[in-house]
Order: structure tokens, then sequence, then C-alpha cells
């Protein structure tokens, strides 16, 4: 019980002495994982269309060229499944792309608001997957280095197929994820 006790009492400590490092010069890197259900549309007008669940892992890096405000690179690891009319499909993807990242409260905060935009393209060569992506959030400092993030992502999709066979697509989903940055002074 005592151990218990004092874990409390350090991590309130900590959380009360933490100061963010989201200021000009620092470094980031962390990522989320996000869990999504989707409806797909096909652009060639027909009725039919298809519900998707997949998970994503998301690792990015970026540095604080101002104040509150970051760039950087982030990746994606996609798995989906899929149902539609014909059956069940699965899907992979591997994403790479730009972000930024603007906290809206001050420095000092130890819970800040972060609002981020994404722009991802597929790694395959025989894919042509594009996917935009905004997400607001919640950065909880447990310390001066590391935050626990909870976030809600609005993301489109865009697939441009390489046969004639599948037509292209148009997915659009929310995301709901979880994840953690840790943050590197200068």
């Amino acid at each position: 019980m005592k151990t218990i006790k004092l874990f409390f009492a350090t991590i309130l400590v900590c959380s009360i002495t933490s100061n963010a490092q989201i200021t000009k010069g620092n470094w980031m890197m962390g990522g989320d994982a996000n869990l999504s259900s989707s409806t797909t549309s096909l652009s060639d007008n027909s009725s039919s269309s298809n519900k998707t669940f997949s998970y994503e892992i998301s690792p990015d890096f970026g540095y604080f060229v101002f104040n509150k405000f970051a760039i950087g690179t982030k990746g994606s690891l996609n798995y989906s499944k899929s149902k539609d009319d014909n059956g069940f499909g699965v899907y992979k993807s591997y994403n790479l792309g730009p972000f930024v990242r603007y906290y809206f409260l001050k420095e000092e905060k130890q819970v800040n608001i972060f609002l981020e935009s994404a722009y991802n393209f597929d790694l395959d060569k025989n894919n042509k997957n594009t996917v935009f992506s905004s997400k607001v959030g919640t950065a909880i400092f447990l310390n001066s280095s590391v935050a626990f993030e909870i976030s809600l992502k609005y993301s489109v999709s865009k697939y441009i197929s390489q046969s004639d066979l599948i037509s292209d697509s148009t997915t659009k989903g929310l995301t709901f994820g979880l994840g953690f940055q840790i943050h590197l002074e200068k």
C-alpha cells in the first residue's frame, strides 16, 4: 500500500514541476495508434460501398520551428479488413509524408490542446494512395519530456487504381487515437 502511495506522490510531484518542451529549437518524436471504422463509396457512381475496420500505427519525428509550432515527418502502417457485396478483403499499406502541429495553450501548461495536419502517400510503387488528415487532441505532459495524447482524427484517403478491373475510391473516416510524444530539449 505504501508503494502505491509513493508512486502517486511521485507522479504528482513530477506533474506539478513539469515544463513542456514545446519551444523553438526542440525536437519531438513518438506516435500513436488508431482504431477506425469507415464507409467507402466508389467513384464510378455505382450504388456499391463497403464497410472497413482498420488499425494504424503512426510514428512521427518533428522539430519546433517556432514556439508551439512543429513540422516533421509522419509514417503510418495500416491494416484494414473490408466487407462488401463480394465478401471480405484485407489491405495493408505503408505511408510517409509531412505534418504540421500547433499547440494552442501556453508552453508551461501541463495539459495542452493541439491541431495537426498531415499529407501521406503510399510507399508501395504499385499503389497510388494518398491520405490527408487533420486531428485535434489533448497532450497531457507527465513530466517535462513525455506527453500522453488523446486525439480525434478526420482523414480522406484517395486510391487511384493501376488496373481497369478495380475502381478508384475515396474513403473518409473519423478515428480515435492514443499516443505518446517524447520532447527533447536542444
